[in-house]
């Protein structure tokens, strides 16, 4: 389940699929065990949009162990708070990724489709970095923006706001699966 309708979500949250569907705790704590009895050491929590449910997020965190992986979460960042991000750091998250689509907020909240998001990503990360986290500005690179002054920006304000910067090569695949007009090919990496 997620709270935006990204254009290029690959989980295919926009159109709902598997939005009320969640494991249980239990399950997800047995997962842990296994993944660390296999030597497994990072983990990645995804969504959807992992706060649109904290306390179930809390709760997963707790019986997870935690202290045994690397943890980080990916979010769009709409639902952080002071609290919540407090409360990840607390439970062992040692780094939160924020997709931002563009240095302008018009732009960002046309693609994610609602207003407000990309304020609210910004905001996100400083919470995240001040919390003690480390901030990944999580950016998506495609046609429509690997030559663009805006890629740049989003490149130059990670860098000053000393954020760690993770790109996803846009591929097809999710809300993109027919859409080879906006994933980069061998042509656009001259």
């Amino acid at each position: 389940a997620c709270n935006l309708k990204c254009e290029h979500c690959f989980t295919l949250s926009p159109q709902g699929l598997n939005a009320n569907k969640r494991m249980s705790v239990e399950k997800l704590a047995d997962i842990a065990n296994q993944a660390h009895e296999l030597g497994i050491f990072e983990v990645d929590l995804q969504g959807g949009e992992l706060l649109l449910n904290p306390k179930y997020l809390f709760s997963v965190l707790e019986n997870f162990g935690t202290e045994r992986f690397y943890m980080y979460l990916t979010t769009n960042g709409f639902f952080m708070t002071e609290e919540i991000a407090k409360k990840l750091a607390d439970l062992g998250i040692d780094r939160v990724s924020v997709s931002i689509d563009s240095m302008n907020g018009d732009t960002h909240d046309a693609f994610r489709g609602k207003k407000g998001a990309w304020e609210r990503a910004i905001n996100a990360l400083k919470l995240v970095k001040d919390a003690g986290m480390t901030p990944y500005m999580n950016m998506t690179v495609g046609k429509y923006n690997i030559d663009s002054e805006d890629l740049k920006l989003m490149l130059e304000y990670s860098k000053d706001k000393k954020y760690t910067t993770l790109i996803n090569i846009a591929t097809p695949g999710g809300m993109w699966s027919e859409l080879d007009s906006v994933c980069i090919n061998d042509e656009d990496s001259n």
